[in-house]
């Protein structure tokens, strides 16, 4: 029996795991669908507000017709008065006593309706106040939230790609360290070539002929007079 009473709490600690997972998930939407709810039943407050301002009005109407009724049977009351006609009076004054009734009856009436105009104006202001409150949050919320998926998304790709980058600036350091030694050679090359030929060039164009060359005819010349041609290295 314990056992399956934890195997229950568990399933019940899952099950609302998942929800607060699926709530969490859809928190912006759900948001905005409670903004959305909040702002109709503060329409349909508004609705009934102007509802009962217009039987307010319908009731101030009646009232002020009362009140000219009154006066109107007051008038009579003392007119028949003036003409002795005290059971006439009385009868009058009997309706003038039931529009007096009917009079408190319809500034009750009105009294109520402007206690629950004060209060209904009131809550709508309150909630309109609330709601547009809430909607300038919702935005923060929802640029806010942006920006954390934003940065959630480069902190995986970074993370994801940690080893790529890291071979692809070694490969790039190794192209660099080549192209440097190619260029350092071909420099040096186009160095020497320059330092080998430019002295010949100089002598050439001055008329001076490189001397340390021999002719064929001077060979035959020391051959014949016994001598022998100068070695290579002497004088």
């Amino acid at each position: 029996m314990s056992f399956l009473k934890k195997l229950f709490t568990a399933a019940k600690g899952a099950v609302t795991e998942a929800g607060e997972a699926a709530a969490d998930a859809n928190a912006i939407r759900i948001l905005d669908q409670e903004l959305r709810d909040a702002e109709t039943a503060n329409g349909k407050a508004k609705d009934q507000l102007a509802a009962i301002m217009g039987k307010k009005k319908i009731a101030e109407q009646k009232l002020e017709g009362l009140r000219a009724d009154y006066d109107r049977r007051m008038a009579q009351v003392r007119a028949a008065l003036d003409k002795g006609e005290e059971d006439l009076a009385r009868d009058v004054a009997k309706a003038v006593s039931e529009i007096e009734r009917q009079g408190r009856e319809e500034e009750g009436v009105i009294a109520t309706y402007d206690e629950t105009i004060a209060s209904l104006r009131s809550a709508v202001r309150d909630n309109d106040r609330k709601i547009e409150t809430i909607r300038r949050e919702t935005e923060t919320v929802k640029a806010n939230e942006a920006m954390v998926k934003a940065q959630a998304a480069v902190a995986a790709e970074h993370a994801g790609s940690n080893s790529s980058l890291g071979s692809a600036a070694e490969s790039l350091k190794r192209i660099k360290e080549r192209q440097e030694a190619q260029k350092a050679r071909i420099a040096a090359a186009d160095e020497l070539a320059l330092d080998g030929g430019s002295l010949d060039d100089r002598l050439a164009q001055a008329g001076i002929a490189d001397q340390s060359d021999t002719s064929a005819d001077d060979i035959l010349a020391l051959a014949r007079g016994g001598g022998e041609p100068k070695k290579l290295g002497q004088d």
